[in-house]
């Protein structure tokens, strides 16, 4: 499949899809930062590396969310963002599982 979404776009396009959000980060899939917000790249990898208690993966398959942060895992890349008060949660997963798959790997 090829991607029709880089990472370095990401942060943007998520940005004029959901509500709220205060930064974004995209992992690679060694798990390492490859664009967006350092901070919230940071709190991505510390989470995925050890999920804290209480992180619920409930919200679908491949999303992790503890807090403000959610994270989509898929095949080639983690897209994760620190989301508002104010962003909705359901359509925010459904954005982050739309953004992984066009990354090329959902």
């Amino acid at each position: 499949m090829t991607a029709s979404l880089t990472p370095s776009l990401v942060p943007g396009y998520l940005a004029t899809l959901s509500v709220d959000i205060r930064g974004c980060a995209v992992l690679d899939g060694s798990g390492l930062p490859a664009a967006g917000d350092p901070g919230v790249g940071s709190r991505a990898v510390a989470l995925l590396s050890a999920p804290a208690p209480g992180a619920a993966a409930s919200a679908g398959p491949g999303m992790i969310v503890s807090g403000s942060l959610h994270a989509q895992r898929g095949e080639y890349f983690t897209v994760a963002v620190d989301a508002g008060p104010l962003a909705l949660a359901g359509v925010l997963a459904d954005d982050l599982r739309r953004v992984v798959e066009a990354l090329g790997g959902g």
